[in-house]
């Protein structure tokens, strides 16, 4: 039984040491060179976007003859960047709100699983793109396959907080209460969204951009669809802060309340 014992050993030394490197490379320098790269291109897809939504409402207008789309073309351009100032403040509150509300669990076994499951998807995403790739180059367009490379890409940086829990705030800690250890999993998912919103707020815009060039060529279906991407990547960090502030004042009672009997036992 020594013989099982000890291949049970290497095998799981096998595994937490794979882990183990998962941790120390998706951590936050991997994550900070994707938000920087998605940063680069997030100036150029504004400006673009601003062009290219006049341009495109006014090539609607020529074959729809909507007045509305008239507006647009003069104030859209001027809208979209005035939002897009507005918004980008919303980028640092939500770090903000991140660094000022920690939370904390006492293992970190559900991390760690959720962690390995979250990273084979990004994988089996990734492998599937290539798959679909080699057998049949016409199988999905050129724009479906970036799509499973981004969402592959997605899926890796939202694996980074299981690994790296202090990316979020979330703190392991052994005197972690079970009730800490609620809030802890249940927030587990909203601070992730705080975490990536920043990113996934650029990717919409950028493919606010490639919609609008589309639509130019297209018509008004990919001008809704471009201006829906667009407008939505404007305001995902203002409604991601709102909900969080919102959750967390529920939090924070329910934390206040859990910490009561640790301060009456001092």
């Amino acid at each position: 039984m020594e013989i099982f014992d000890n291949a049970l050993i290497k095998i799981y030394n096998f595994f937490e040491n794979s882990i183990m490197f998962l941790k120390k490379n998706i951590g936050e320098q991997f994550v900070t060179l994707i938000f920087d790269a998605f940063d680069k291109i997030y100036a150029a897809s504004l400006i673009i976007c601003s062009i290219l939504l006049a341009l495109a409402s006014l090539v609607a207008y020529f074959e729809t003859e909507l007045s509305m789309l008239i507006w647009l073309t003069f104030l859209g351009p001027i809208l979209v960047l005035l939002l897009g100032y507005l918004s980008e403040s919303f980028h640092e509150a939500c770090k903000d709100s991140l660094t000022s509300n920690p939370t904390s669990i006492s293992n970190d076994a559900y991390l760690k699983l959720s962690g390995v499951i979250n990273f084979i998807l990004a994988v089996l995403t990734f492998l599937a793109g290539i798959y679909f790739l080699i057998r049949n180059p016409l199988y999905l367009s050129a724009y479906q396959n970036s799509l499973v490379v981004l969402l592959s890409l997605y899926l890796l940086v939202s694996t980074a907080p299981y690994f790296n829990p202090s990316l979020i705030n979330l703190n392991i800690a052994k005197n972690s209460s079970a009730g800490d250890d609620v809030i802890g999993i249940t927030s587990f998912a909203l601070k992730s969204l705080v975490f990536q919103e920043r990113l996934l707020s650029r990717a919409l815009v950028f493919f606010g951009a490639i919609y609008l060039i589309l639509s130019i060529f297209n018509g008004i279906e990919y001008l809704a669809f471009g201006a829906g991407f667009l407008f939505s990547g404007i305001f995902l960090p203002v409604v991601v802060y709102l909900f969080f502030i919102f959750f967390f004042f529920i939090n924070s009672m329910i934390q206040a309340i859990l910490a009561i009997p640790k301060i009456n036992s001092k």
